[in-house]
């Protein structure tokens, strides 16, 4: 993937599988909607296992209240410093924006994830 790429994101289906071994050091990034993170909280364990790449997990919500399995994924992060989460409520409550939990939804989310390059 270069800068710029536009990258296609479809429904889950199928194969989903992570090679932890693979990565090799190089940056990883997990993109989940909603209840969809339930398959990448799985493979974010394993990364923290058993991979020193860093990490970046940008998962969409619609707010605080809604968001699953938010307190798992933070622990997990909260535990390994090469795990960045990134968190964005396209319907934020008053609390997510000032307790500085999430940022809004954008049309683009790029700014969760450096160059990469």
């Amino acid at each position: 993937v270069q800068k710029g790429d536009e990258l296609s994101i479809g429904p889950p289906c199928g194969e989903f599988t992570l090679d932890t071994s693979s990565a090799d050091g190089k940056p990883i990034v997990m993109l989940a909607g909603g209840i969809g993170v339930t398959p990448l909280l799985s493979m974010l364990k394993a990364l923290a296992k058993d991979s020193t790449s860093p990490v970046y997990f940008v998962h969409a919500s619609q707010n605080s209240r809604l968001h699953a399995l938010a307190g798992e994924v933070r622990d997990v992060a909260s535990q390994h410093p090469a795990i960045q989460t990134h968190f964005r409520y396209d319907a934020p409550l008053a609390d997510d924006l000032s307790t500085g939990r999430c940022r809004p939804t954008t049309r683009s989310s790029t700014s969760a994830v450096p160059s990469l390059s």
